[in-house]
Formats: C-alpha cells, structure tokens, sequence
C-alpha cells in the first residue's frame, strides 16, 4: 500500500477560507514582517514580528513556520487555524 505524502493535499482550505499552501508562502517569503501571522489571524503575534524586524529574528522564525506549516496535517491546520 502506498502511503501519502504530507505535501499532498497542499491546496487544502480551511473552513474560513485560509489556505495551507498560501500561509506556508507567506511565511517563507514576507515571514520577516509576520505577514503569516496576519493572514492566519494572530494579530499580536503579527505585530509583534513587525517591530523586531529589523533583528532579523522573525526572519528565521517565520523561515520555521513555513517548514512547520508545510508538515503539518490537514486536520492540525483546520483546528489550529480553521475556525471562523
């Protein structure tokens, strides 16, 4: 039998309409001003990022959450950030 791969279902949507794949995006190329953050609705955690920018560390966090967010399962996702 074969066994599915974590980067199958990539497209997914969640019950509110955030998508897996463009959180992942987000996060690995504007992850430095926690862009991600805003989309999937953690506002603090997004302002936050924006004022230690210039640290470079939200940078490599947001780098870490694309990865995070790339593996993580359909089911995670809706319920971590699936809900409207």
């Amino acid at each position: 039998m074969r066994q599915a791969s974590p980067f199958a279902n990539l497209g997914a949507v969640a019950p509110n309409g955030k998508s897996k794949l463009a959180a992942a995006l987000f996060a690995l190329f504007l992850g430095g001003f926690g862009i991600h953050k805003f989309y999937l609705r953690r506002v603090g955690m997004g302002i936050l990022y924006l004022l230690f920018c210039w640290t470079f560390i939200p940078a490599v966090l947001g780098f870490i959450d694309a990865i995070l967010l790339l593996i993580m399962s359909d089911e995670d996702f809706n319920r971590k950030y699936g809900t409207i």
